[in-house]
Parts: C-alpha cells; structure tokens; sequence
C-alpha cells in the first residue's frame, strides 16, 4: 500500500471512532436535544434532593404534592417507617449529581426531565402546581398544545 492509501484509511478509522463516541448514551446532549435548563421546575427538584440529604421533613413536604405525600406516607405505614426523609433517602438519594432540563408547562401540571440519583436515564417526571407553589406530582399528564418552554 502506498502513503496517500494509508492516510485516507487512519482518516476514515478516525471518523469511525469519533462517531462511535458522539452515539454513547451518557454523553452531553446536543444542544438541539435540550429546550431550556428547567427555570421554573428545576428549583423544586433541587430542594426535593437538598430536603432528603439533610434529612429535613419540613422542607420535603414542600416539594410534594397532597397525593403525592399521601402514597408516600401510605407506603412509609407498610413498610413501618415514621421519618419522611429517611423512608426516601432508601431510594431517592444515590448521588449528589442531578440534572434537569426540558421543563414544559401547562396551566397548573409541568413535566421536565430529569438524570440522577434514582434516574439513570433522562426520565420525565411530573409536577403540579398548588397554592401558586410548583410541586412534584404522581402522575403522567397531558399538556395542551399551548405549552410555555
């Protein structure tokens, strides 16, 4: 083989790899992929996350919505446990490092996507809003075709 064959070979083995790097799921996301960093509904999940490591049941109760607290507090009865940040902390708290993006919001229910601690993946997770206050919700939802990003 001659020169200029060699190099257009290490070229091309070269752009192989490179874009079998760009495809690794836990790489950064493009920035077409990310809408917007989550202003309205990232604080919540931080102060969710911030409640549970410093084991404060007063500041965790106000990032959850009313059902949301009721299943927890029905879960915590089965399992035997009285202490809120302790009975989440088994799951929720696995890693300091979460990210949040792509918030959408529809009147009083929000969705934005989260990856970290118990999220391995970006993961919607839903929020509602009560008492003018943004919340984490239950359950999935469907946000109209006007959705504020």
């Amino acid at each position: 083989m001659n020169f200029p064959k060699i190099l257009g070979l290490a070229v091309l083995l070269a752009f192989a790899v490179l874009q079998g790097y760009s495809q690794i799921p836990n790489s950064k996301p493009s920035p077409a992929s990310v809408l917007n960093s989550a202003p309205t509904l990232g604080p919540v999940i931080r102060m969710y996350y911030d409640a549970i490591k410093r084991r404060d049941n007063v500041a965790l109760r106000k990032t959850l919505s009313a059902e949301f607290l009721l299943n927890i507090e029905e879960d915590m009865r089965n399992n035997g446990q009285k202490n809120l940040a302790a009975f989440l902390a088994k799951t929720e708290y696995q890693t300091p490092k979460i990210e949040i993006r792509n918030e959408k919001l529809s009147d009083d229910k929000g969705v934005a996507d989260v990856r970290g601690s118990y999220y391995q993946t970006w993961t919607p997770i839903f929020f509602v809003k009560e008492n003018g206050h943004w919340k984490l919700g239950t359950q999935e939802m469907e946000l109209q075709d006007t959705v504020k990003q």
